[in-house]
């Protein structure tokens, strides 16, 4: 299937308007393209936030964040829960305690 032609499906699918609809048909297969992409990222900075939240099943969210990755050609991912912990202390301008380990 042609980029053009997902990208007509994506925006169809998004606003829930046919594939014929004006507001699709008078945009450039650029423009569908471009905003398709942006909602990518988004979608993934928003599953990024994710990771680490109790309940959320790391693993399935890093292949959905690995899944879009894959489009833009970027490295694959990993998630170390500990790793992000002491980021996010770097972060709060603490001093990572890498000695220790993740509780819970």
């Amino acid at each position: 299937m042609e980029l053009g032609e997902q990208a007509v499906r994506w925006w169809s699918r998004k606003y829930k308007l046919p594939r014929n609809h004006p507001l699709c048909t008078s945009r450039t297969e650029a423009e569908l393209l471009l905003e398709m992409y942006e909602d990518m990222v988004d979608r993934r900075d928003e599953l990024h936030a994710r990771l680490g939240e109790p309940g959320v099943e790391a693993d399935e969210v890093m292949r959905q964040i690995n899944g879009i990755n894959e489009v833009f050609e970027v490295e694959e991912e990993v998630y170390d829960p500990l790793v992000a912990k002491w980021e996010q202390e770097i972060l709060e301008g603490k001093v990572p305690d890498l000695d220790a380990e993740l509780e819970g």
